[in-house]
């Protein structure tokens, strides 16, 4: 029985470190667009990535959902995230043009959730449950 709990929080330690960094991009763009410029390229970015996305999105939401991993887990992990953005975003001399090019990045597919290299380990793990 061991092993089946440790392999369940393996689970819910990758959804959490997959839900977390998979949101980045639309996260992102929407405070760029919100807080730096409200530049509609930006915007249609973050749109973009989230239709290219929303099925494996969809997925690995209701897979959170049943394991288990509740509100407050996710909006700590969001909090977390929205932290490092203000971050990474106010240590930019030219915030505008880090927001476009962020935009680009996220626009040609870089940082789509099955692009991300950072993130394959635990999607496979996560993906092999189904």
């Amino acid at each position: 029985m061991p092993a089946v709990v440790a392999a369940a929080d393996v689970e819910r330690g990758d959804l959490l470190t997959v839900l977390s960094a998979a949101l980045y991009p639309v996260e992102v763009m929407a405070y760029c667009h919100r807080e730096v410029a409200a530049d509609p390229a930006v915007q249609a970015a973050g749109e973009r990535w989230n239709e290219r996305n929303a099925p494996l999105l969809a997925t690995l939401e209701d897979k959170a959902k049943a394991a288990g991993i509740g509100d407050e887990a996710r909006r700590q992990a969001d909090e977390r995230a929205l932290a490092d953005i203000k971050t990474a975003v106010a240590g930019q001399a030219d915030k505008p043009a880090y927001c476009r090019l962020l935009a680009r990045v996220i626009d040609a597919g870089y940082l789509d959730i099955d692009q991300r290299d950072d993130l394959r380990p635990a999607l496979k793990r996560i993906l092999a449950t189904q």
